[in-house]
């Protein structure tokens, strides 16, 4: 659990471990009377995995620590924007000549409207401030858009409206998409 900033992600994986080791368990004994492998709980404890609330519970059934893990994951952790991955992410966006992105379903981030960002968006359920989320996707957007020689994408087929969303904001992303390609920042 490398980084100077500990996520909540990271600080139950580090709780975990400690009461396990505070208990003398090995992983693989933590394991056999959840069901799951050493290998899992190893995953859970270097924060690459998420044990579900009833595997975490009956974990901390044998641990002893009283439901404050089960808590964590399912106040703090579940409810956040889900930033550890993200972080590294916009520095890339900042150098990359070019983004390779497969999205089946949805109008990638950085394309999105504002409307269609904040519906996509919606749909994850967080709890975090959903304008502020909406102005940060489209802050990210923004230099895109402005570069005289911006990085180029090819849309391999038309995606869809997000599946909570509404079919009324198809046509406003769909124009923004087109927009994009007669600027020449995508190929159609």
């Amino acid at each position: 659990m490398s980084g100077s900033r500990l996520t909540p992600r990271l600080f139950l994986a580090r709780e975990l471990r400690r009461a396990r080791e505070a208990k003398g368990l090995t992983p693989e004994a933590l394991g056999r009377p959840l069901f799951v492998s050493e290998s899992l709980v190893r995953s859970w404890e270097k924060g690459r995995r998420l044990p579900n609330p009833d595997t975490l519970a009956l974990a901390e059934n044998v641990l002893g620590t009283g439901g404050i893990l089960t808590r964590l994951l399912t106040d703090v952790i579940d409810a956040a924007v889900p930033i550890e991955w993200f972080g590294r992410w916009m520095e890339i966006e900042e150098s990359a000549s070019s983004f390779w992105s497969f999205e089946p379903l949805l109008i990638p981030g950085l394309l999105q409207t504002p409307d269609y960002a904040r519906i996509v968006l919606r749909s994850g359920n967080h709890p975090a401030d959903l304008d502020e989320m909406v102005e940060a996707r489209v802050r990210r957007r923004q230099p895109l858009l402005e570069l005289a020689r911006a990085p180029r994408s090819v849309l391999a087929r038309d995606s869809k409206h997000p599946q909570n969303g509404h079919l009324t904001l198809a046509p406003a992303a769909s124009r923004s998409l087109l927009n994009a390609v007669r600027k020449g920042l995508l190929d159609g």
